[in-house]
């Protein structure tokens, strides 16, 4: 005997689901990749706030051998890098991508203003020569500065609140 046994199936459909999290996914994807560009803005602002705007060394002994006003402006391009719109083929980097950003200046005193520098004389010459605005000053010695660890800093605070904040955003994401 032969019986006949009926196709019985159970067919289940989780598209429904796949557009569900498919929709929260990309509300994620855009959450974050807003937050990153929230955080880069924010680290450029930080970054022009501790970028001095002052002198930044002073020559201590003239040719007289009396002591000197400032004479060299150091943060002006610097922190003009770090405006909100910096001029094209300027001096500063601001770069966002989707996921990623990168902030910082081009100048190449950054560097000095970062690390610091010693107190330093001429080498070649008897005086060093520097051009300011209100004409030439000759110096014997110019004073150092001390490292302002401008971008060490800022990458450290923004180290600690960036996960804080990345992950709030997933939060929003995820409740649209």
């Amino acid at each position: 005997m032969c019986f006949a046994v009926p196709n019985f199936s159970i067919t289940t459909n989780a598209d429904e689901f796949r557009r569900a999290i498919e929709d929260r996914r990309t509300g994620v994807q855009e959450s974050v990749k807003k937050e990153v560009k929230k955080v880069a803005k924010d680290v450029r602002t930080t970054l022009y706030s501790m970028t001095p705007k002052n002198d930044a060394y002073t020559a201590i002994k003239t040719v007289a051998g009396r002591p000197t006003r400032p004479i060299t402006v150091v943060g002006g391009r610097a922190r003009a890098a770090f405006t909100n719109s910096p001029r094209e083929g300027g001096d500063a980097i601001f770069e966002v991508s989707d996921y990623s950003a990168k902030v910082g200046s081009t100048v190449f005193y950054m560097k000095f203003l970062e690390e610091g520098t010693r107190a330093h004389g001429p080498t070649r010459s008897a005086l060093l020569r520097f051009a300011v605005p209100a004409g030439v000053v000759f110096a014997k010695w110019v004073r150092g500065i001390r490292p302002m660890r401008i971008f060490k800093r800022t990458q450290m605070m923004y180290q600690r609140i960036f996960g804080g904040r990345i992950r709030q955003a997933v939060a929003r994401g995820l409740h649209r």
